[in-house]
C-alpha cells in the first residue's frame, strides 16, 4: 500500500499534468482578440480608401469651381480622418493585447460581460479562460447557484464558485505559488500540520507548511465552510 507521502507526490504529479494540459500553447492568442484586431484593421483600410476617394472628389470640385461642394467634401475628409485615427488606436490596443496574459485577453474580449467580482474570480482561476470544459462546468454551477437563490456577484456566490473550481481541480493551484508564512501564523499552521501529520515528528520546513496551508485555505472544504457562513450572514441581513 502506498504511503501518504507517495500519495501526495502522485497527486502533485497529476495536478501538474492537469495544469499543463489546460495551459495555452506558447504564443497563443485568444480568438476574440484576433477578431477585434482584424475588424479594426479592416475599418482603417476602408476609411483610407474612402479618404482617397473624397480627396479626388475635392480636387475635381476645386478645378471645376464648385467651391461650396469642395468645402463640404473637406468636412467629410476631416470626419473620416478622425474615424481612421480611432480605428488605428483600436487596432494598436488589440495588437498590444497579444502580449497580455490569456486571462486578460479573454476579459478584454468580453468587456461588459463579467462584473468586477467575476473578473477577479477568473483571474484567480485562469483555467476558466483556457479550458472550455472547466468553463462549461463553472457556467453550469453558476446557473445552479442562481436557481438556489444566490445573487450574482455576492461574496457567498463567489465562495460557491470557488468551491466548484476547487472540486474541478482548479483550487489552490490557480492562486499561484504559496505565500511564505512567518511569525505567529507560521507557528499556528505548523501546529495544525503536525497534528494532521504525526508521522513528521514535528519536523517540517516553512516551505512545506506554507504550501499545505495555502492548499487547505483554497480547498473545496474551506470554500464550502466560507460559502455556508457567508450565506448565513446574507440570510441574517435580510431580516
Amino acid at each position: 500500500m502506498a504511503t501518504e507521502a507517495e500519495l501526495q507526490a502522485e497527486n502533485e504529479r497529476l495536478r501538474q499534468e492537469l495544469n499543463a494540459a489546460r495551459a495555452p500553447q506558447a504564443g497563443a492568442v485568444y480568438p476574440g482578440v484576433v477578431q477585434y484586431e482584424n475588424a479594426a484593421a479592416g475599418a482603417w483600410q476602408n476609411l483610407d480608401a474612402e479618404i482617397k476617394r473624397l480627396e479626388k472628389e475635392q480636387v475635381a470640385a476645386w478645378e471645376e469651381g464648385r467651391f461650396a461642394e469642395a468645402t463640404a467634401v473637406q468636412k467629410q475628409i476631416a470626419l473620416a480622418t478622425t474615424r481612421q485615427e480611432q480605428a488605428r488606436q483600436e487596432y494598436n490596443r488589440w495588437n498590444n493585447m497579444r502580449s497580455a496574459s490569456p486571462v486578460e485577453q479573454y476579459l478584454a474580449a468580453h468587456a461588459g460581460v463579467y462584473s468586477p467580482e467575476e473578473a477577479n474570480f477568473i483571474r484567480r482561476h485562469p483555467h476558466y479562460a483556457t479550458d472550455p470544459q472547466f468553463q462549461a462546468r463553472i457556467i453550469e454551477e453558476h446557473h445552479k447557484a442562481l436557481g438556489d437563490g444566490y445573487q450574482r456577484g455576492t461574496t457567498a456566490y463567489i465562495a460557491r464558485m470557488d468551491r466548484a473550481a476547487a472540486d474541478l481541480g482548479g483550487g489552490g493551484a490557480d492562486y499561484g505559488p504559496a505565500p511564505m508564512l512567518s511569525g505567529t501564523l507560521l507557528d499556528v499552521a505548523r501546529s495544525s500540520y503536525g497534528a494532521i501529520h504525526p508521522e513528521k515528528g514535528g519536523v517540517s520546513s516553512p516551505e512545506e507548511v506554507s504550501r499545505w496551508w495555502h492548499e487547505m485555505r483554497n480547498s473545496s472544504a474551506a470554500h464550502r465552510i466560507r460559502e455556508n457562513w457567508l450565506t448565513a450572514e446574507d440570510d441574517k441581513s435580510r431580516w
